[in-house]
């Protein structure tokens, strides 16, 4: 799924309305309809009220009022007179509400606010041009500091879509929002979560083909934008299915190859082989008998290997280490690679080692990609920086965390699965078994990123049928892997 800037997701609503049969107001009345009907199942006794300005959000405000109203809710309506100009599908749908229900204020003395009401928060939309500032922004603070629970309508109003780097604005702390049709950049955004919360992707129908045709570098990864996994033919073997081989390993941290060895078995591979500390090797038998010991690396002969992975658990303060994860660099030809941990700090400190890193993945957490590339001031400069290394050295980068993203050249991907349960020691080295095995297996190097990131977030999620966040382990969510490929196929 393309996600789009502000223009582009303003022409989207325009060309909705050239090419279907439904107007600006009927889009708005569905939209907060749409809207409405999320309200009545998350909130079905809360008290509400309803916070709008005189554009086309607060419209979708008094579209959710009408609705509420007319469902005998316990609603109430405050409309921000302060700008003399208003939307025209604002308009119409004011002339729909006696003036009874509607509540003028025109400075943050006359907001009244109630602790027992949810505030639905249709101030500003996407579509804000500049920071919040005066009267506005004394209204947003005083909801910010009333600490009643807001749901913001498309975005929360003050936060730009994009770009918020010089947004010294005020910002509705919004507790969910009800956003529409795609994310918006902001929201997959960690430094802008104490605004936005809980976001809910609420469609409204908007015009496909428009989306499949309009450019954009920014994507956000689904489950039905996935690439297609490989078949699986009645006659085929071992051989079909690819050799990989798994590098790591060291003092306090045999478990991580381990890990990686068993996820790269259960995902589909037909070899593991596993080059690890000999006084590991016992461990590893008795957990993954599966696993070929392969400690006499023949580094001239890689190509017996389908793809590598090479960093869980590795030592990087070793000569050995260093010097092993250069001859793999430079006798691999075109051999994939997958590069974590480990690893990622040797190549680090040794730069020149990048060109020798095309067509690689790497897989660094944030202080590990600090290391690559500096430290940065913000998320935009971080996700900048990681597009930049990608461009710059031909390779993929994969930055683990919330919204884990993928930076192929000029392109980024945003994973949509996951949660906190990943938070915990050896969840990356699963995903680096994840992706090796995927590679050995014959998908190209950005089919295996955004398959692995995927299935390694949803695995999180199904876990927590009979796990919490707080008890998972990354062993369950190998274990959740049989569920994943069923469900993906």
């Amino acid at each position: 799924m393309k996600l789009l800037n502000k223009n582009q997701i303003k022409n989207w609503d325009i060309e909705t309305v050239k090419k279907h049969p439904i107007s600006s107001y009927d889009l708005m009345e569905r939209a907060g309809k749409k809207c409405y009907d999320k309200l009545i199942h998350m909130f079905p006794e809360k008290k509400i009220h309803i916070v709008v300005n005189k554009g086309n959000n607060g419209g979708d405000g008094l579209v959710i009022f009408r609705h509420l109203l007319k469902d005998n809710k316990n609603v109430r309506l405050t409309i921000i007179d302060i700008i003399k100009t208003k939307s025209e599908d604002f308009n119409k749908n004011l002339n729909l509400i006696s003036k009874q229900y509607c509540h003028r204020i025109t400075n943050a003395e006359e907001l009244l606010l109630k602790n027992d009401e949810l505030i639905i928060d249709c101030i500003f939309g996407y579509g804000i041009n500049r920071e919040t500032s005066d009267t506005f922004a004394e209204i947003i603070r005083k909801i910010n500091n009333s600490q009643v629970q807001v749901v913001s309508i498309d975005m929360p109003s003050g936060l730009f879509p994009e770009k918020n780097i010089n947004n010294n604005g005020a910002i509705i702390k919004a507790n969910y929002t009800y956003t529409f049709e795609i994310p918006k950049i902001s929201l997959l955004l960690p430094s802008y979560q104490c605004y936005y919360g809980e976001v809910h992707i609420i469609s409204i129908g908007l015009d496909k083909k428009y989306l499949q045709t309009i450019k954009s570098n920014y994507h956000y990864i689904t489950k039905q934008s996935l690439p297609k996994l490989n078949s699986r033919h009645k006659f085929a073997h071992k051989g079909n299915f690819g050799h990989g081989l798994l590098i790591g390993g060291s003092n306090k941290m045999k478990g991580a190859i381990i890990l990686s060895s068993i996820a790269a078995m259960k995902s589909g591979i037909g070899k593991v082989s596993v080059n690890l500390p000999e006084e590991y090797i016992r461990d590893l038998n008795i957990q993954l008998p599966e696993a070929i010991i392969d400690n006499i690396l023949n580094l001239s002969n890689l190509k017996i290997y389908d793809a590598i992975g090479i960093g869980p658990g590795l030592n990087d303060k070793s000569k050995y280490t260093h010097q092993l994860v250069k001859s793999i660099l430079h006798q691999r030809g075109e051999t994939p690679i997958v590069i974590d941990a480990g690893a990622i700090n040797i190549i680090a400190k040794n730069n020149n080692l990048l060109s020798k890193c095309e067509n690689t993945i790497f897989t660094p957490h944030p202080k590990e990609f600090k290391r690559l590339v500096g430290d940065y001031k913000s998320d935009e400069e971080k996700l900048e920086k990681q597009i930049n290394f990608s461009r710059r050295n031909n390779l993929i980068v994969i930055l683990k965390g919330a919204h884990t993203t993928i930076s192929i050249n000029e392109n980024l991907y945003f994973n949509s699965s996951g949660n906190t349960g990943l938070s915990k020691a050896g969840s990356g080295d699963v995903l680096t078994g994840l992706i090796t095995s995927l590679l050995s297996q014959g998908y190209n190097v950005k089919d295996a990123s955004i398959l692995g990131v995927f299935i390694h977030g949803y695995a999180a999620e199904l876990c927590l049928d009979n796990e919490t966040e707080e008890t998972m382990i990354p062993s369950n969510i190998i274990n959740k892997f049989v569920e994943i490929f069923n469900l993906i196929k």
